[in-house]
């Protein structure tokens, strides 16, 4: 039997291939990314022109607000025509006319009675006329204080003690001792329109022209060391100014950007000034007289100068707002500037 020839085997159909996911696309290790633009990293220098900056602008702060301060001194304490000019309408003070036209009417009554124990003739003949003349010289007295006449005195008297207790805060020799910040006031200079205005017989009125008021020495409240160091700095002002303008301009160059360095020197004259503008009036106020008139006098002074002291600390505070504000403009001018300029492309 033969057998038929046999082809090749038939294979069962195989599935259909399919093919693998395709993995995401990853560059290669070595491969370049297109260059895209970019902007170069600002320098930003050391960091201790950083600290030295703050430190420059914390002295300028305090030149400047000092120089202030200073300056006024100079101009409403230490000058004679300035202060005169300041305290001069004091006699105008109600309060002031008040304790003044006690003391002086003390001082006249207790005079007088003197006058009369020691003159030569009886006494007698003057006594029944004191009992009558403490109401006459009672408004004399007042009418004087609130004169003419004793605006003059007054200005006469403080020029003069002013002079000497400048002198005597220098070290110069003055003749006058420094006490707790007093002030002294010659009486007799009254006594002429006084007598001129009593409403009394001749012969009291000579009487009373020879009678020696003396002087009243009042507080003030401000103690010498105060007064001391306002004059060395008053002498000073110009030279504080002028270092704390440079300060704040060192402080700028300093600074690893200038708007930064003006912005503290700018805060920190706005800050010191703003603790000089509580602490210096104060500091006026630390210790007032206990006397009446001591009291009435030294509260009438610093109040007519104390607002020059608060003009000239508002007016370092304004300048301190307005390096700020430089500061500002400078650090905003710059970023625009560099935001407008054309970034650089990575190689």
């Amino acid at each position: 039997m033969t057998v038929p020839p046999q082809g090749p085997p038939v294979l069962p159909p195989s599935p259909p291939t399919v093919a693998p996911p395709a993995a995401p696309w990853a560059p290669e290790p070595n491969a370049t990314s297109p260059a895209r633009p970019t902007r170069a990293p600002e320098p930003r220098g050391p960091i201790w022109r950083t600290v030295v900056a703050i430190v420059l602008a914390a002295l300028a702060g305090l030149l400047v607000c000092a120089g202030s301060i200073a300056q006024w001194a100079a101009t409403t304490v230490v000058s004679t025509s300035g202060f005169t000019a300041a305290v001069g309408p004091l006699t105008a003070h109600p309060e002031l006319q008040r304790e003044l036209a006690a003391t002086l009417t003390e001082r006249v009554v207790t005079g007088l009675q003197t006058a009369v124990e020691k003159a030569p003739f009886p006494a007698n003949l003057m006594a029944p006329f004191l009992p009558q003349l403490a109401g006459p010289i009672t408004d004399a007295v007042t009418k004087v204080v609130a004169s003419d006449a004793a605006a003059a005195a007054w200005t006469i008297s403080v020029s003069s003690l002013h002079d000497q207790t400048v002198a005597a805060l220098r070290g110069q020799d003055s003749g006058i001792a420094l006490g707790q910040g007093t002030a002294t006031i010659d009486l007799n200079t009254l006594k002429d329109p006084i007598v001129a205005g009593i409403d009394a017989p001749d012969v009291v009125k000579s009487v009373l022209g020879g009678v020696e008021l003396g002087s009243i020495t009042v507080t003030t409240g401000v103690s010498p060391w105060a007064l001391t160091l306002g004059v060395r700095l008053a002498d000073v002002w110009a030279a504080l100014l002028a270092a704390g303008v440079a300060l704040v301009l060192l402080a700028a160059l300093i600074a690893r950007r200038a708007g930064t360095g003006l912005m503290l020197a700018g805060g920190a004259i706005l800050a010191i000034s703003a603790i000089a503008a509580v602490v210096a009036p104060a500091s006026l106020h630390a210790n007032p007289p206990v006397d009446g008139l001591s009291r009435a006098l030294s509260d009438a002074i610093i109040g007519s100068i104390e607002g020059g002291l608060t003009t000239n600390i508002t007016l370092a505070a304004a300048s301190g707002v307005a390096v700020l504000v430089v500061g500002l403009v400078v650090t905003l001018v710059r970023r625009l500037t560099r935001r407008a300029a054309p970034p650089a492309a990575a190689a």
